[in-house]
């Protein structure tokens, strides 16, 4: 598909679908937001500083509590 054709089908609403491949499956929060990126208004999608935030902190409030190995 050629950069033409993208286009036209991202305007038509086209969106990947989640990443299901690879040896971790793509969070279902991480998808929300890749969605939230290509809100067609511009006011509407997250910003890069909320993105890094988000993914820096996501693992951490994900994570369960910390249990020492006996």
């Amino acid at each position: 598909m050629n950069g033409h054709e993208v286009l036209n089908r991202v305007e038509k609403g086209f969106r990947m679908p989640r990443p299901t491949g690879g040896p971790v499956a793509c969070p279902d929060p991480y998808y929300e937001h890749m969605l939230k990126c290509w809100n067609r208004s511009p006011e509407t999608r997250p910003t890069f500083a909320y993105l890094q935030d988000f993914f820096n902190n996501y693992m951490v409030s994900a994570e369960g509590e910390y249990k020492p190995m006996d």
